[in-house]
């Protein structure tokens, strides 16, 4: 195939008929020897059509021995030709390397063009179809230009506030990424600015404040039930382990009981069981015990259920011979956290019910002093 090629080139140049000078017949001889494509070898020794002056003969169609005759050809120096060839050794394709070579640039400039063809490609392929040779060889003065550009638009931005609301459009966009064009971007009554500076809160979240504060209220009561419920689990697993039941049978036992009561007897809805229904899901679905008492761990993420997720797996690896003990002591500690926090709570409601009943004692006060301050007057 090689040599194919090679009688091919050959063929080509008989073809032409256009004769050389000694450094570009040398450079020939090079190009012959290389393995580069046909065309890539005609882009390389080809002279450029002088379009002007083929213009001025009026005949686009002639033959290339023809228009040799007629002065229409610019031929291509040794050094010209080396840059063509580098371009096809560096990668660039036959358009990319004919868009040197068509502008009849010197050597240096076709190198110079070559190696900025080279950045534009890195950066990206597509951008280079946006270019022509002149905007090539003048690539790292439009760099410099949009860099110019973008570090004073940028200036500009870090001064002017669009929207009035105290953050600067450059905190907007570049920081924040909120609208430099709206004052409250999430529409929540509270300015960009008071979201991001003085409540740290998400200046994004278009969440309503009723539905942000329901889903707080909801979350603390899941909290407050998931905290008192701990030491009822620890507490039915110590029994269920001292009865000779596995954890995991012990942890189906707990769920079965739960949604007996559930369905008879009208208990409230707990979210600690309908995470151990989660976790025994998972179990049946071949999942293995590990991962699920982390993903168990991870969805309750509170305090004292990493600890016992910590105690089963440790127990779980080593072996379950002191679990029983250990989960005893987690039960007593459980039972203790349970009494501060049902004590803690009561005082919340405690507070909680003195505003009214200042209030109504207020209402008893004025009705028993407002007819005697009549009377003294």
């Amino acid at each position: 195939m090689k040599f194919f090629q090679k009688d091919l080139r050959k063929e080509y140049l008989k073809m032409t008929g256009i004769k050389y000078g000694k450094e570009e017949e040398k450079e020939i001889k090079s190009l012959l020897k290389s393995e580069m494509p046909l065309e890539i070898f005609k882009l390389c020794v080809t002279p450029i059509v002088d379009e002007r002056k083929l213009k001025e003969i009026g005949n686009s169609h002639i033959e290339l021995k023809k228009i040799a005759e007629t002065n229409t050809l610019i031929y291509l120096k040794a050094e010209q030709m080396k840059e063509l060839k580098r371009g096809y050794e560096a990668g660039l394709k036959y358009e990319e390397i004919e868009l040197y070579k068509k502008a009849d640039l010197t050597s240096r400039d076709m190198q110079k063009a070559r190696e900025n063809i080279q950045e534009i490609k890195k950066e990206s392929e597509e951008e280079l179809s946006y270019y022509d040779i002149e905007s090539v060889l003048k690539y790292h003065d439009i760099k410099k230009e949009e860099k110019v550009l973008q570090e004073t638009k940028e200036e500009d931005l870090k001064t002017k506030d669009s929207d009035g609301d105290g953050l600067t459009d450059f905190e907007e966009m570049y920081i924040y990424n909120t609208d430099k064009e709206r004052k409250d971007t999430d529409g929540d009554g509270k300015s960009d600015l008071e979201e991001v500076k003085i409540e740290k809160s998400n200046p994004r979240d278009t969440e309503k404040v009723g539905e942000k504060e329901e889903k707080k209220e909801l979350a603390k009561r899941r909290e407050i039930s998931l905290t008192l419920d701990y030491s009822e689990l620890v507490s039915k697993l110590v029994v269920y382990l001292g009865a000779g039941l596995s954890l995991r049978n012990a942890f189906s036992e707990i769920s079965k009981q739960y949604s007996y009561l559930l369905a008879n007897c009208g208990i409230e809805n707990h979210p600690l069981y309908d995470e151990l229904s989660t976790l025994l899901n998972q179990l049946k679905s071949n999942v293995s015990e590990g991962e699920a008492y982390l993903a168990f761990q991870r969805r309750i993420a509170l305090r004292p259920y990493n600890k016992l997720i910590s105690v089963i797996e440790q127990n779980r690896k080593n072996g379950n011979k002191h679990l029983r003990t250990q989960l005893q002591a987690e039960m007593e500690e459980a039972f203790e956290t349970r009494k501060a926090t049902a004590k803690r709570l009561g005082e919340e409601a405690g507070t909680k019910l003195l505003l009214p009943l200042f209030m109504q004692l207020s209402i008893i006060m004025l009705m028993i002093l407002y007819p005697a301050m009549q009377s003294l007057s």
